[in-house]
């Protein structure tokens, strides 16, 4: 592919991921409460809720940090 069809294409693939991670972020925060609840020590799993909401929205920072723009 050219460039400007590379660039294009990573732009396109962006917004998706963006606008789908929105609509889905309540379950993305179920699916990993849950992981983290069946992974973390018995004491910790009770911080599960708490630690998977902080995680949900670091999305968007995450993406920067690697060089995606919004």
């Amino acid at each position: 592919m050219r460039e400007p069809g590379l660039k294009a294409l990573k732009l396109f693939l962006i917004e998706q991921l963006e606008s789908n991670y929105a609509l889905h972020e309540e379950h993305f925060k179920c699916y990993l409460t849950q992981i983290l609840q069946d992974n973390l020590p018995a004491e910790q799993a009770g911080s599960a809720e708490m630690l998977a909401a902080e995680c949900a929205p670091r999305f968007g920072d995450a993406a920067r940090e690697l060089g995606f723009p919004r």
